[in-house]
């Protein structure tokens, strides 16, 4: 067998580990078997299957403190066995702040959630009372968790990831643990808070709160109520200590009647100076898995839900496609909680039929674009269910993201965004050249899309300098040249044509002086990052006045550009 799993410290509990193996052509009996022990031989997770297809893999593990001995079968053929074993040290920093989870209930809830017939909700409450809805919230927060570090991963930051608020509790990430009584049950697990709400059932299902009812006067007012529950209920989500929390509202339903669901919003918001949340309805949930064990079978399932649930933005036309938008739009929330705009990947819908790339070597039947699941998945396949790598590099700065080997952070310089400026070459005013810095340093610079060849994540520079003939050199004058600039802060910077930089310089030169005068723009990113941001400018001066000898004003030099309004409002989720 090869993996890619790296045999070091785990900082988190729940990694993937994917990896190829020799195929078979019996193909219905090959999977692998997962074997979890400690340093004396001790099972400390029971034992996992796992689909292989056609000799790739990927396994969700969750680890216990200390020393984790994997061993990794793999079953083919009708008898043949081979296996090796992975060491993992799983060190659990308590150090940095974590993701805290909480569910929204209603004063008057039935402490129900839908769930249509074939996932046995007309004769079981097995995927539809709270305790289904918190095995649910649990086992998929570890799945964000693996997903978010072995992106940042793949991204050259590290194995990092945000940690969750754990208590020592009865475990319930195992079906073993509830099947049989002779497993240990008391672990530390993720804890979910119960969070009730002063608001009713119907106050909560109002259609006028609804987020997508285009009609509705109050869409943002459910996470108005879950702010509130939050904040009576105290205990770690006071405002002075800058929680973030992910927060599922247990009473959303769909109504058949009224073809809307209701109770749901999916918003997020990041309050750097008090309580960040994402919030996301519950009405998806009875598609996530409750245990380790589910996890493969619920992002296979191409079942048809049916009529009796929501079928969200029209793309939950199977089990498996309801779960990932259930899912990957709660992380996409939780994203918005962490400070992530809407960029790329996760935070532009890209989990919607690229969840489960994230956790299987394959996939299933997809409704929403009427395609045949992919039977190899691998680093080479398409796959948008992942960070954009400025939310990525945002996040590697964050405390919930800290690391024991990371250097200490200068504060200012993580908030700074790069700077694109047109200056004078030192006693040369006919030369110009744009320079682009950030002392959070560089990691990307694109013109028109094209990344500059050798900056990365591990190869960054403070500044770079372009010459005007030498991007002349390279590109056509007469065509707009876009500038992106990705600071390894995670800030970015976009222009919408560099050749405007060099028609408005950068800078003043006061006559009879050598004195400089750089000046500082003020236009809003979105103008800026367009091609023609002429319009909405208005022509300013400055008047710069000399002093004499005497201290009065003597001379006076009025310089006029122009100047560019911010516009737009920026929107909260």
């Amino acid at each position: 067998m090869h993996f890619t799993a790296s045999l070091a410290d785990i900082l988190k509990r729940a990694v993937i580990i994917s990896g190829t193996c020799c195929t078979s052509n019996d193909s219905i009996e090959d999977y692998l078997i997962v074997k979890s022990a400690d340093y004396v031989g001790k099972e400390s997770f029971p034992v996992q299957n796992w689909p292989v297809f056609e000799g790739n893999f990927k396994v969700l593990v969750l680890l216990a403190p200390g020393a984790n001995f994997l061993v990794l079968e793999h079953h083919y053929g009708s008898s043949d066995c081979r296996s090796i074993q992975v060491e993992l040290n799983y060190v659990p920093l308590l150090q940095v702040p974590p993701l805290h989870l909480a569910i929204m209930i209603a004063k008057d809830s039935p402490l129900l959630i839908d769930c249509p017939p074939n996932k046995r909700g007309a004769i079981s409450s097995a995927h539809s009372d709270l305790d289904a809805a918190v095995k649910k919230f649990r086992m998929t927060a570890y799945m964000w968790q693996a997903l978010t570090a072995e992106d940042l991963r793949s991204k050259h930051l590290g194995r990092r990831s945000f940690r969750l608020e754990e208590e020592w509790a009865e475990e319930t990430l195992s079906r073993e643990f509830l099947q049989n009584a002779t497993k240990t049950r008391m672990y530390s697990t993720a804890k979910i808070h119960l969070i009730r709400s002063e608001k009713t059932v119907a106050e909560i299902r109002d259609a006028q709160v609804a987020q997508q009812n285009e009609q509705g006067q109050r869409r943002d007012d459910l996470h108005k109520y879950f702010e509130e529950a939050l904040k009576k209920h105290g205990g770690p989500f006071v405002a002075s200590a800058h929680p973030i929390v992910a927060g599922l509202i247990l009473d959303s339903t769909f109504s058949a009647e009224q073809n809307l669901i209701l109770g749901h919003a999916a918003l997020g918001c990041s309050n750097t100076q008090g309580l960040s949340l994402g919030v996301f309805g519950s009405h998806l949930t009875y598609s996530w898995p409750r245990f380790l064990e589910e996890v493969a079978s619920c992002l296979l399932d191409h079942k048809i839900p049916g009529d009796t649930v929501g079928n969200d933005n029209n793309e939950c036309g199977t089990m498996w496609e309801a779960c990932s938008i259930g899912q990957g739009a709660f992380l996409h929330e939780v994203g918005h909680a962490f400070g992530a705009p809407h960029t790329t990947g996760i935070m532009e819908r890209g989990y919607a039929q690229d969840w489960p790339k994230a956790f299987l070597g394959g996939t299933a039947y997809c409704s929403a674009k009427n395609t045949q699941g992919i039977t190899v998945v691998h680093g080479k396949t398409p796959n948008n269910s992942t960070w954009d790598l400025s939310d990525a590099l945002s996040f590697s700065v964050q405390p919930h993201f800290w690391h024991p080997m990371d250097l200490p952070l200068n504060t200012e310089n993580m908030k700074i965004e790069p700077s694109a400026l047109v200056i004078v070459e030192d006693g040369q005013e006919d030369v110009l050249k744009l320079v682009i810095s950030s002392p959070a340093q560089i990691c990307q610079v694109k013109f028109n899309g094209t990344p500059e060849p050798g900056l990365s994540i591990t190869n960054t520079v403070r500044e770079l300098q372009f010459t005007m003939n030498e991007l002349e050199a390279r590109f056509d004058r007469t065509d707009a040249l876009t500038l992106d600039v990705l600071g390894k802060n995670g800030k970015s910077r976009k222009i919408g044509n560099v050749w405007r930089l060099f028609s408005n310089v950068s800078f003043i030169r006061i006559p009879g002086s050598s004195v400089v005068l750089q000046k500082k723009s003020i236009i809003s990113p979105k103008q800026e990052a367009k091609e023609n941001t002429e319009h909405g400018k208005w022509d300013w001066s400055v008047l710069l006045n000399e002093k004499g000898k005497d201290g009065k004003c003597k001379n006076s030099f009025l310089y006029c550009t122009k100047l560019t309004l911010p516009s737009g409002k920026s929107n909260r989720n």
